[in-house]
């Protein structure tokens, strides 16, 4: 199967590799069907990809989903496009004694790798740093060139000395930026409309696209089909997931595995006032900031009562990070308390110490998304510090992480939270959920 793809990688963080990816798949998107992915467990950077292409972007994780789940949910995306690019994490090699680098998802998918350099303290020195790449590599982007005789200085440093094709260069240009807060990035939605389009032009007229395009096509075939199709259980429940301002961290690829196994996947919005359809037989609450929402989120008792009400009664309710916030008593953020749905005898206070990780999950007893003894994989993302205020009883052990003093998922009754946020087509979390949602669905 031919499936022209790159990735597009950096020489290390902070070198633009976000707005860089962005610009090419808006640019691409002009003339052809473009399917975005990211590399690694990101929630924000897939969001500006979504709004340069009009088509969901895909979470690669290797650590996560393991080769073969790269691979096929990589397949399944990108049959149904003409090219794929797919943005890498940090620098091109970070990660790879842990066997889960940029690299490493490029190797798995057999795909070309542009690199992105930040030249902005540089002239032909950049030829002796991409000489290091000059064997994985097919191009390079000079990304904050100063002037025209800046550029040709780190083009003529690269292609004597690396001999790698530099694609082009895109002047620095401080009005084409994106704001950040605690968690990175802003999100697409919250940035200037026009974004986007600055960045396509910013590409159209500074990157020899053709060659891009030549350098996509030169990826081999792939001979792996979209796999778990046929393994996965039968539903036809309604799945209920908050998705607005403050509930909007979710991977794309668990939506998928939802759908596949024959959930209908309904949107509603907590901070609008919106209350889960009465044929709900799985509600999610994903992560994102519940806490720059409190006073909407609190307004929405409605909400709060039918999830006390239901969750007692025992639908099957899954949350991650902000989501667990939001079941939890109440959130504080910086003095301002608001009681929250209460699900769980937990407080949370905002801080200033970001816990950033992958996680390995000990199942310590049967949970909606795991037998007891297995093992799950997660990522955990979040300023947030839980305090127990009372009895809790946990679904998992933490083997590596932080969670919550140890341990992660608060239970009660089919109600699941917790801080690691997870790949639920791994292990058979989904088929977990469709099962006790049959059930639930049949009392």
């Amino acid at each position: 199967m031919h499936l022209p793809r790159a990735v597009i990688a950096g020489v290390s963080s902070g070198v633009g590799k976000t707005m860089v990816s962005t610009g090419i798949m808006a640019a691409l998107s002009k003339k052809y069907v473009v399917q975005p992915f990211k590399v690694g467990p990101d929630f924000i950077d897939i969001t500006f990809h979504k709004l340069a292409t009009g088509r969901p972007s895909i979470n690669l994780d290797a650590w996560l989903m393991g080769s073969d789940g790269v691979i096929s949910s990589f397949v399944r995306r990108a049959s149904t496009a003409d090219i794929s690019i797919i943005e890498g994490v940090m620098g091109l090699f970070d990660g790879e004694s842990s066997g889960n680098s940029t690299m490493r998802v490029a190797r798995l998918l057999s795909s070309p790798v542009v690199l992105v350099l930040d030249c902005s303290a540089m002239g032909e020195t950049a030829g002796a740093v991409v000489r290091g790449f000059k064997d994985v590599v097919k191009g390079v982007v000079l990304n904050n060139t100063s002037s025209k005789p800046h550029c040709d200085m780190c083009r003529w440093g690269i292609e004597q000395l690396a001999g790698v094709r530099v694609l082009g260069c895109i002047p620095r240009n401080p009005a084409v930026t994106v704001p950040e807060r605690h968690l990175g990035l802003r999100m697409a939605h919250e940035v200037p409309p026009d974004l986007v389009k600055e960045l396509a032009k910013l590409v159209e007229d500074n990157v020899d696209l053709d060659e891009l395009i030549k350098i996509t096509n030169e990826s081999p075939e792939i001979n792996a089909a979209p796999g778990d199709a046929g393994h996965m259980s039968a539903t036809s429940s309604v799945a209920y997931i908050a998705f607005d301002s403050a509930f909007n961290f979710y991977y794309q690829e668990n939506i998928d595995a939802l759908e596949r196994a024959g959930f209908r996947v309904r949107f509603f919005s907590p901070t609008s006032g919106d209350v889960y359809g009465s044929d709900a037989g799985l509600v999610i609450f994903g992560g994102g900031y519940p806490e720059l929402f409190l006073d909407e989120l609190a307004e929405n008792q409605a909400l709060m009562s039918a999830l006390r009400r239901d969750s007692a009664a025992g639908l099957p309710i899954y949350a991650e990070c902000g989501g667990l916030m939001y079941l939890s008593k109440y959130i504080d953020n910086g003095g301002k308390r608001v009681n929250m749905v209460g699900l769980f005898d937990v407080g949370i206070e905002m801080g200033k110490r970001l816990t950033l990780g992958y996680t390995v999950l000990e199942a310590a007893r049967d949970s909606l998304i795991a037998a007891r003894g297995g093992e799950l994989r997660g990522h955990e993302f979040h300023y947030s510090s839980p305090s127990l205020l009372g009895p809790a009883e946990f679904a998992y052990i933490v083997r590596r992480g932080k969670g919550i003093d140890g341990f992660d998922g608060l239970i009660s009754n089919n109600t699941l939270a917790q801080y690691s946020h997870l790949i639920l087509s791994r292990g058979g979390s989904v088929n977990r959920l469709a099962n006790i949602s049959n059930s639930y669905s049949r009392k």
